[in-house]
């Protein structure tokens, strides 16, 4: 479909490993950020994956 942004959340059990399985599904023409909460009773996440033609990453961080 060449979808130019895709956002995730509520990435359960291992927020990373869905990521970078959908990454890899993806191919190289994607690339994004993953953040996963740091609690240990809470394993949620989200991510934002984007084209790496019609996008640059400028800064990435978290505001919770």
């Amino acid at each position: 479909q060449n979808i130019d942004i895709i956002g995730l959340q509520e990435l359960r059990d291992s927020p990373n490993y869905y990521y970078k399985n959908l990454i890899d599904q993806l191919g190289s023409s994607y690339a994004g950020v993953c953040y996963a909460r740091t609690s240990s009773y809470d394993k949620e996440g989200l991510a934002i994956i984007y084209r790496k033609d019609k996008f640059e990453l400028v800064s990435e961080g978290r505001y919770w």
